[in-house]
């Protein structure tokens, strides 16, 4: 027995239907994301954003949301970085003012400088728990060096290259100078070569 063929109206009314059920299914899966991220103790500024855990010898963990939409170039450069082992064993220095802690070395070349001063647009302020890049006096002299801010730092805003904030487990790093078990990050929806982005001029 042949199958009864469906006029325009009632195909247009099953590709609407198949959209609604579509778009129903996505935003219950956004709401289960959003659930699941409240429910492990943080909140995230965007859901899409790179987080990097940093795992401390002592056995506590830091979570950390990057902002590839301020400064793309410092984020590749860093996942990069912390997904290849670059940071595993090194320990997180205490500055003389204990206003940050800092850790990295050379990575053998130098990226470009995300920051006001250097004519690019960020407005991350250098506030308790921000991440950012360390540099040489020169603009686009960081390489593998960060530091993330112990006390509020506004005197150096629109000077250094801040590309995340520590969104869980702050206070671990009141505990004097850790050593860092290893840097993981879970890029997300951060397409692109990383590489690319985090050395190009």
């Amino acid at each position: 027995m042949a199958k009864k063929r469906l006029t325009k109206k009632q195909r247009a009314r099953r590709i609407l239907k198949l959209r609604i059920l579509v778009l129903a299914s996505l935003a219950a899966i956004a709401a289960l994301v959003v659930l699941i991220v409240k429910s492990a103790g943080y909140d995230l500024i965007n859901e899409n954003d790179p987080v990097a855990t940093i795992r401390l010898k002592n056995g506590d963990k830091v979570i950390v949301e990057l902002y590839p939409d301020k400064a793309p170039g410092t984020v590749a450069n860093f996942i990069s970085l912390a997904n290849a082992g670059f940071y595993d064993g090194q320990a997180l220095s205490l500055s003389e003012d204990a206003s940050y802690l800092r850790a990295g070395g050379d990575a053998g070349y130098d990226i470009r400088g995300e920051f006001a001063l250097n004519g690019f647009e960020n407005d991350v302020k250098h506030e308790r728990g921000v991440l950012s890049m360390a540099r040489l006096t020169l603009y686009d002299s960081a390489s593998g060096s960060f530091f993330l801010c112990l006390k509020d730092m506004p005197y150096i805003d629109g000077a250094y290259a801040a590309f995340g904030r520590v969104v869980k487990g702050l206070d671990s790093l009141d505990k004097g100078q850790p050593v860092i078990e290893s840097i993981r990050v879970d890029a997300k929806a951060f397409a692109g070569s990383f590489e690319k982005l985090a050395r190009e001029p």
